[in-house]
């Protein structure tokens, strides 16, 4: 006997023909009121951040009433949307919200161009370093050796000296910001005065007026074009000024230093003195070791340790140890020549800048008895 399929039963739903077009009909006109409201409020979707809304609707049921209250409820309003209508085709508010959106634009590409996530792949990080030099510690890469205690308490030839201010390599300058990495491609030289080392030596003539100095600041980038004739030329820049003026007694040569290690890093020296973080100082001194006359270097030795002295003792780990060099570097010229490094290509202009009032004062105590 053939077994009869059973048939599984349906409730029905009967809707008549005129209100299943009722129904199509509403729900076609809540759909264009929506979009068309959405549509015409470009501005207040933008400023109100209607489209990111699902974060704060899941939540809060706070926040879906008052949404609800005031956005999908307002669709059904007439004169909701006849009032933003007006407003929002405004030429004006128009303008507003393409200028919102380019400044958005803009702050979403330097919050980027800030982060490391986006660096190139040839950057190389900043190593921050503080070489304390102590005990009136030299690096001395010569074969003599002076007798520091007695430079350090022997008298200085000095008279009411003046100070002639000059730079060998102008173009030297600063990172121009405050990010711990760089680009292997920066050249870390310009010729803008405003932001190479010619702009710490203004500030560094500017303290010294302060003590009561008479001061002359040569600005003459001298590394440009011809970098290989930089000392020739800043002798002559010297020797100009000393046949100008006869009171010049001191010639500070004002540099920043450059080191790169073998990984690539570069270095950045930095101290700190009252709570503020300022670029290590190194000073550099000449002799006459390699082949070129220099009667006067340990006369410059003995002004450049009396500085290194109160230095370490008044702002401990702002002074590199002193270098002592064979070469001499423009040093013979007069008996208080030296080559002042301000930072290094790591450092920004803003921290070499903070350190120079620092230089200034050690100048200033140092040369008190002669002034």
């Amino acid at each position: 006997m053939r077994k009869r399929k059973k048939h599984r039963k349906f409730n029905t739903i009967v809707i008549k023909k005129n209100d299943l077009l009722c129904v199509i009909s509403v729900i076609l006109c809540i759909t264009l009121c929506s979009f068309f409201a959405l549509k015409i409020n470009l501005n207040k979707v933008a400023s109100e951040k209607i489209l990111n809304i699902e974060i704060p609707i899941l939540k809060s049921s706070a926040c879906f009433d008052s949404f609800f209250k005031n956005k999908i409820l307002n669709v059904f309003n007439p004169g909701y949307i006849i009032m933003n209508s007006i407003h929002t085709l405004s030429g004006d508010n128009l303008k507003t919200f393409e200028v919102y959106k380019k400044e958005k634009v803009e702050q979403k590409n330097i919050e980027e161009s800030s982060r490391n996530i986006s660096l190139p792949e040839n950057t190389f990080p900043i190593k921050v370093l503080n070489i304390k030099g102590k005990n009136l510690e030299i690096k001395n890469e010569t074969t003599y050796l002076p007798d520091i205690n007695s430079l350090l308490y022997s008298p200085l030839e000095f008279e009411k000296p003046e100070i002639l201010i000059v730079h060998t390599h102008g173009s030297e300058s600063y990172k121009i910001n405050d990010l711990d990495f760089y680009n292997e491609g920066d050249s870390d030289r310009t010729t803008d005065i405003n932001y190479n080392v010619i702009r710490v030596g203004d500030e560094l003539e500017k303290e010294l007026t302060k003590y009561g100095f008479k001061v002359t600041h040569a600005k003459d980038i001298n590394d440009y074009p011809s970098y290989n004739q930089s000392y020739n030329k800043t002798l002559q820049v010297i020797e100009y000024y000393l046949k100008k003026n006869k009171n010049i007694q001191i010639v500070l040569d004002i540099h920043r230093d450059s080191i790169i290690r073998n990984d690539g890093s570069k270095i950045k020296f930095l101290s700190e003195i009252h709570g503020e973080k300022v670029a290590q100082i190194m000073i550099v001194c000449g002799t006459n070791q390699a082949g070129l006359e220099n009667d006067t270097w340990q006369e410059n030795l003995k002004f450049a340790i009396k500085m290194q002295n109160y230095m370490e003792n008044k702002f401990p780990g702002f002074a590199r140890p002193l270098n002592l060099r064979q070469e001499r570097f423009n040093t013979h010229a007069t008996s208080g020549s030296m080559i002042i490094e301000v930072g290094s290509s790591g450092n920004t202009l803003n921290e070499a800048l903070k350190s120079v009032k620092y230089i200034a004062e050690s100048i200033n105590e140092v040369l008190l008895p002669y002034k």
